[in-house]
C-alpha cells in the first residue's frame, strides 16, 4: 500500500460521539450566534465549493473524490455504455417500426374492422415470413390447436414489448437525456482529463436517517437501527469493543469506509464506482468542473471529502469532513 493509502487509512475515522468531546474540540466556539459548534470530524465548507452545494439535494450524502486515472483509460470505459446504449435506441427503434402496426391493427380488430397486416409467420404474430393475413379472428373456425399457439405467440410478444417499454427503454433515455446531466452530458461539458473530480451521492439508504445521525448524536427521536430490529436481532454491536453502535458509527463503517477505501479508489476509475450504496451526481461533477475552469476553485479542493446537511431544526447547514485532513 502506498504512503498515500497509509495516510488515507490513518485519518479516515468513524465520527466521535459529541457527549464525550475531546479536550481540543470542548472549547470550540460557534461559527454564528444561533448555531453550535460544527460536531468533529465535520467543519464548514469553504466558499470555494458553494458552487457545488448550490446543486446538490439536502437529503443525500455526498463523496467527492479526485480521479487520476490515465485518460486513455477513461475513453475505454465510457465507450463501452456508449456503444452499448446506441445498441439500445437501434433494437427500440426496429421494434417499433414492427410492433406499432400490430398495435395499431389489433386496436383495429378490436373495433370490428377488417384488418389486413404483412406479417412474419403468417399466423397473426407480428413476426416473420411475408405474408399478408388478416389480423382478425374467426373463433368459429380457429381449432384448439391453432388458438393456443396464437395465445402463447401473442403473449410472448405483449410480454417482450412490456419488458422493452417499461425497462430498457429507461436506459438509454437517462443515459443520452438525463437531466439535470448525464453521462453523455457530462462527459461532453468536462472532456476526458488526468485528474477529474468525483462526485457520489447516496442511493437512497439515507431515506430512514434522521438528523442527528451523522455525530451519533442521542437526540429524543432519533431511530436506531439496533433499536429499531431489537426484538428480532438484537441492537447492533461493534465486534472489537462489544459496545452499541450508534447509526453514524453504522453508516461509517457499512457505507462510507468501504467507499473511501484505498484500493477501491486505486482499481476504480469515477464511472465504475456506480453499485447499490452510491450513485454519480453528474450535475455536481459538471459544476464542480465549471468553478474550476472559472479559477472559483482548484481541484485539490474537492478532494477526499464526505459532504452532509446537517438536517436539524436548530442547525439547518452543510458540513464537510476532509477525510485527509
Amino acid at each position: 500500500m502506498t504512503k498515500t493509502a497509509s495516510k488515507r487509512n490513518n485519518a479516515a475515522k468513524p465520527p466521535q460521539n459529541p457527549s464525550n468531546p475531546s479536550p481540543s474540540t470542548s472549547t470550540s466556539t460557534s461559527p454564528t450566534p444561533n448555531l453550535k459548534p460544527y460536531p468533529p470530524p465535520y467543519s464548514e465548507p469553504p466558499p470555494v465549493l458553494h458552487p457545488l452545494l448550490k446543486t446538490l439535494d439536502l437529503s443525500h450524502i455526498y463523496i467527492t473524490h479526485i480521479d487520476r486515472h490515465p485518460r486513455e483509460f477513461k475513453r475505454r470505459i465510457i465507450t463501452v455504455p456508449i456503444l452499448m446504449n446506441v445498441a439500445f435506441v437501434a433494437l427500440l427503434i426496429w421494434r417499433a417500426s414492427i410492433a406499432l402496426p400490430f398495435y395499431f391493427s389489433l386496436l383495429k380488430s378490436l373495433a370490428g374492422v377488417d384488418t389486413i397486416i404483412h406479417d412474419g409467420y403468417g399466423d397473426g404474430s407480428g413476426y416473420g415470413a411475408n405474408t399478408n393475413i388478416n389480423i382478425n379472428i374467426n373463433i368459429k373456425t380457429l381449432t384448439w390447436y391453432k388458438g393456443i399457439v396464437l395465445t402463447v405467440q401473442r403473449t410472448a410478444i405483449f410480454f417482450f414489448d412490456f419488458v422493452l417499454a417499461r425497462f430498457i427503454v429507461l436506459w438509454p433515455v437517462e443515459f443520452f437525456f438525463g437531466r439535470p446531466e448525464n453521462p453523455v452530458s457530462w462527459r461532453w461539458k468536462v472532456g476526458l482529463r488526468d485528474e477529474e473530480i468525483v462526485v457520489r451521492k447516496s442511493r437512497g439508504w439515507e431515506g430512514g436517517l434522521r438528523g442527528g445521525w451523522m455525530v451519533g448524536e442521542e437526540e429524543k427521536g432519533v431511530e436506531r437501527k439496533g433499536e429499531r430490529n431489537k426484538a428480532e436481532m438484537g441492537p447492533m454491536r461493534d465486534p472489537e469493543t462489544e459496545t452499541e453502535k450508534t447509526v453514524g458509527e453504522e453508516v461509517y463503517t457499512e457505507r462510507i469506509k468501504p467507499a473511501i477505501d484505498p484500493e477501491w479508489l486505486e482499481n476504480k476509475t469515477g464511472y465504475l464506482m456506480l453499485d447499490k450504496n452510491w450513485d454519480l451526481d453528474f450535475g455536481g461533477m459538471v459544476a464542480a468542473h465549471r468553478a474550476i475552469d472559472q479559477g472559483k476553485a482548484t481541484i485539490n479542493d474537492f478532494d477526499m471529502a464526505v459532504i452532509v446537511h446537517d438536517g436539524r431544526e436548530h442547525t439547518p447547514r452543510w458540513m464537510i469532513w476532509r477525510i485527509n485532513a
